[in-house]
């Protein structure tokens, strides 16, 4: 009987205790209400997965205009470092769109400014280049496939940079990765009408790195990077003294496109290359070429009206 008792005395209150705790958890229920399953949260949102989709991208009739500034140092053995300063704009022209989706583009130097320095020999100004004016036309897709080259002025010479300044675009080979996600590009081979006649020639293999989102110039970007470990050659023409030069090429990019329509707003390239240069006889001469080069748009016209200005370069920053 007593332990009858007793025990209906726990149960009791035992229910009472889950009671109390029952009605001190709806209240505190009621206090910091759970959002329902259909309203709009506005807080942070959790950083799962953030996938960006790199391309190339152009309107037909768009016309930019780039600037930029290279310093290059070119050291050969027993002889004292070439230095060079260079001023140079660039226009990019996206003429049409074919039906496989391919931009059929040109690209021309409009403008350019050396400053050169060796030894006792200093601050020598150049203000022309062999390339100045040249018309290179092309077709790119939107990954960055570069075809059908066609050089307006076919005549010897080579671009301001040599025969192995890096290029303006890169073939993307893939476009949509997450956010520090790295994909690999092996062993593409290049014909580099864009710094020289005859074409120099690149072998190389890209590893890319997409960075993250940045504003830049006032404008929403995203900002990839690349590194290119190649080997490249170039022959002069046959009405010059026959040489061939080899190189061996270390490469850093960093591209800025914007947001909105994928359209290349900066770029940054860093380039270690070392080269040989051989004679017919077998003599062999080495040299090291470091080329470091900022480059920004500064206009975007579209059928010849202008749709944006940007913030001027003065290649100091």
């Amino acid at each position: 009987m007593n332990i009858s008792k007793n025990s209906s005395r726990f149960l009791g209150s035992l229910m009472c205790s889950l009671l109390v705790v029952g009605l001190l958890a709806c209240g505190a229920g009621e206090e910091n209400p759970q959002p329902a399953a259909d309203e709009a949260y506005d807080g942070p949102l959790p950083n799962i997965l953030d996938t960006i989709c790199l391309s190339w991208r152009f309107t037909p009739g768009d016309s930019l205009v780039y600037d930029a500034i290279s310093f290059d140092s070119i050291v050969a053995f027993n002889s004292a470092p070439l230095l060079k300063v260079r001023r140079e704009t660039w226009s990019l022209v996206c003429e049409s769109v074919d039906e496989n989706g391919r931009y059929h583009m040109r690209r021309r130097l409009e403008d350019f400014e050396g400053r050169e320095s060796k030894g006792a020999e200093t601050d020598v100004i150049r203000d022309d280049s062999p390339w100045l004016g040249r018309t290179i036309a092309f077709t790119i897709d939107s990954l960055g496939d570069t075809r059908d080259y066609f050089v307006s002025d076919t005549s010897a010479a080579m671009g301001p940079g040599g025969p192995f300044q890096p290029q303006f675009f890169v073939d993307l080979n893939e476009s949509c990765k997450g956010l520090d996600e790295a994909w690999l590009l092996e062993r593409r081979i290049d014909t580099l009408y864009e710094n020289g006649i005859p074409a120099p020639l690149r072998r190389g293999s890209y590893k890319y790195r997409i960075k993250g989102r940045t504003d830049t110039l006032g404008q929403r970007c995203v900002r990839f990077e690349y590194i290119l470990s190649g080997q490249g050659s170039s022959a002069t023409p046959p009405t010059h003294t026959p040489l061939l030069t080899t190189s061996v090429i270390a490469e850093f990019g960093s591209n800025v496109l914007r947001l909105d329509d994928m359209l290349p707003v900066a770029l940054f390239r860093s380039s270690e290359i070392k080269l040989t240069v051989k004679t017919p006889s077998g003599r062999e001469s080495r040299a090291t070429h470091h080329i470091s080069t900022d480059m920004r748009i500064r206009e975007h016209f579209r059928h010849g009206e202008p749709v944006a200005a940007f913030p001027a370069f003065s290649g100091a920053e």
